[in-house]
Parts: C-alpha cells; sequence; structure tokens
C-alpha cells in the first residue's frame, strides 16, 4: 500500500513526530510505504516561533506545495490528511480528493472545528463552521485523538475510532529515584501558545513556595515567562535534551480550562511525564480525567485549593512518588505507547484497503 501523508508541520514539530513519525516503521514492516507532504515547513515554524507571525514567502510555499501534493494525490493507494488541507479556507481541496475519486483518511487531535464554529467573527463562522463536519463525512475512516474528538466524529461518519497521541517507551526510560535530601521540583512542558494556561494556578504555586524553601517550578518551552513570588526557571525547549528535561521533575502538571477546546485536548503533557515516571497533577477536563488514576498515578485538582493539596500531598509523601511513577509508566505501556497502538493503527489501514479494493471489485 502506498499512502500519502498530508501532515500541517514537518518533523520539527511535535504533532508530526509523535502522530506520524515514529510510526513509519511499524508501517513499512507491514507493507505500508508512506511519502509525507508537509503543509509548513521548518522555516515556516522557526518564523512564527521567533516572531509570532509567517512570511508572505513562506505561506506562498506552502500554498503552492499542497495544491501540488493533492494534484499528485492520484498515485497514491491511500491519502492520510491531518486537520485540513488548508487552515482557514473552505473545504475545496478535501472535496476535490472526494470528487477524483481518491481515498482519504481524516486524522486529528484537536478540537479543530471550535476554531471554526466558536469563532467570534460572524463571518468566520458562517463561512467555515460546517468545514471540519465536511472532511469528516468524506473520509473512508477518522483516527480521533480522544473520546470527545470521536464523538463529534461519529455523528458525521460511523467509521470511527481512537487514536490517542502516544509516546515510543522504549526512548522514555523511567526517572531515577530521587536523592536523599534532594530539592521538590514542578515541571511544566509546552510550547508560548500554551503556556498560558500556568497562570490558572499561579496562586497556588506561590503559597507553595512559600511554605517550602525546597520547592523550585522548572517551565519548559514556554519562552519568557515570569511569576512573582515562584522560584521559577524557565528552558528552552530541545527535542535532544525533552525526555531528560522531564526526568528532572518531581511532580509534572497539566492545568486547564473548562472549555469545549480544552475538551479535545489530548493529555499529551500527562502522557510524556508518565512515560518517565513522574507523577502528575492536573484538570479535571477531558481526557485528563481517563489518563490519571487519582492517588494511584498523581492527582486531579479544580480549585486553587485543590491544587495546593495535591501538592503537599506529593510532598509530605515523597517516599511514594516512585511507585506512583511506575504505576503512570504501566498505564502509559499498556494504553498511549506506540507499540501498543502501532498494530491497531496499521490494522484500521488494511481494513480501508480491503474495504476499497472490495468496492473496485464490485463494479
Amino acid at each position: 500500500m502506498n499512502v500519502l501523508i498530508l501532515s500541517k508541520y514537518s518533523r520539527k514539530a511535535a504533532t508530526f513526530r509523535y502522530r506520524f513519525e515514529q510510526f513509519l516503521p511499524y508501517f513499512q514492516a507491514n507493507g505500508i510505504t508512506c511519502t509525507i507532504s508537509a503543509l509548513f515547513d521548518d522555516a515556516y515554524l522557526e518564523e512564527r516561533m521567533r516572531s509570532g507571525r509567517a512570511l508572505p514567502r513562506h505561506l506562498l510555499r506552502a500554498m503552492t506545495g499542497r495544491l501540488m501534493a493533492i494534484l499528485g494525490a492520484g498515485r497514491y493507494d491511500l491519502v492520510i490528511l491531518y486537520a485540513e488541507a488548508i487552515p482557514y479556507a473552505p473545504a475545496f481541496l478535501e472535496r476535490f480528493l472526494s470528487w477524483r475519486g481518491i481515498p482519504y483518511v481524516y486524522d486529528f487531535d484537536d478540537a479543530f472545528f471550535h476554531q471554526y464554529d466558536r469563532h467570534p467573527s460572524t463571518l468566520v463562522r458562517a463561512l467555515l463552521s460546517n468545514k471540519i463536519k465536511t472532511v469528516i463525512a468524506h473520509a473512508r475512516h477518522v483516527f480521533a485523538g480522544n473520546a470527545y474528538l470521536e464523538a463529534y466524529a461519529a455523528r458525521f461518519n460511523p467509521s470511527t475510532s481512537i487514536a490517542p497521541t502516544v509516546v515510543d517507551v522504549d526512548r522514555y526510560a523511567q526517572r531515577p529515584a530521587a536523592l536523599p535530601g534532594a530539592g521538590f521540583t514542578i515541571g511544566w512542558i509546552g510550547s508560548p501558545s500554551t503556556s498560558g494556561y500556568l497562570r490558572l494556578i499561579e496562586e497556588p504555586l506561590r503559597l507553595f513556595c512559600a511554605l517550602h524553601a525546597d520547592v523550585r517550578v522548572l517551565v519548559v518551552g514556554s519562552g519568557p515567562f515570569e511569576m512573582a513570588g515562584v522560584r521559577l526557571e524557565t528552558r528552552d525547549w530541545s527535542e535532544k535534551r525533552e525526555i531528560a528535561d522531564i526526568q528532572g521533575f518531581d511532580v509534572g502538571v497539566m492545568p486547564l480550562t473548562e472549555s469545549p477546546w480544552s475538551q479535545g485536548k489530548c493529555g499529551f503533557k500527562i502522557i510524556q511525564c508518565l512515560a518517565c515516571g513522574v507523577p502528575v497533577v492536573a484538570s479535571p477536563v477531558g481526557v485528563n480525567a481517563e489518563i490519571i488514576e487519582p492517588g494511584v498515578s498523581g492527582y486531579l485538582a479544580k480549585t486553587p485549593d485543590e491544587w495546593l493539596g495535591a501538592f503537599e500531598r506529593l510532598y509530605s509523601e515523597r517516599t511514594r512518588l516512585a511507585s506512583m511513577g511506575a504505576a503512570g509508566r504501566r498505564k502509559i505501556e499498556v494504553s498511549y505507547s506506540v507499540q501498543a497502538q502501532a498494530p491497531l493503527r496499521v490494522l484500521e489501514l488494511e481494513r480501508v484497503l480491503e474495504r476499497l479494493q472490495a468496492m473496485r471489485t464490485a463494479r
């Protein structure tokens, strides 16, 4: 089977590495040869991260490249489309695939439909609120990152399955046990676009630091970030250092607002931390409550008092951190690892191909 993957970003983006790249060896071993065509290249992503905007030449290159990839998609047995062909444009390229009889599988791990149906602009809502629904309806199968996304997709396409964003547990080694007398590190990893969620727990972190002199907060990937009264260290994100940074956490955090957009989040920060054997405190929003087992691999916290209480419990029972981390690690190995999920993805793709072949034979 020859497959064209239409990703949004190239490998510099975590989405590409974790939803596609790490599956490629498994696909290849099962006779699925993949060609990657990213909408936005590394130069685009680097400029966006540096300046917060995109240069016109990057956008022009992206649009031209995507159009050429769509026009050449007929050479493949199947297309896997991530998110949408072109953001903030009608689904004309996806409709073109359908019109040409080029089958595609749709893959998404965020509530992209809410960027349109809940957009503040009346014009955007009028033009694009049904876009993702249309893209899903014409797909041969849908891979949805969590149950909230699956429920949305299943309204328009019965051939839908949950495909969580996962990690390679052979790469994510469990952190070594903390040395006696070592400090206590609360850690967060993400990007500048998601660092605002940390403001939700600013007060609990400030109080916790005031109560314990050996506590610090390590923030990775936020860009410039400050919290008054919090012993804070920020680090730039690095692919080479990412896992080692997480292994330096005693406790990970993933605060979220209770919003429809947050319901579409796939808990990846939690998955990364638990894979390293790091317990996590998180907001009880969406998939977070499915991944974390309270008191076993971490805690769920909604109010400032609950966040502070969770930090205090973990701090006072530091001897349990290793066992809690090990429990979380087992959960990842069973349900959120590429080793567990790759055979399921391969099976679904093979089923899609079988259905296509049966349809062609019947004609």
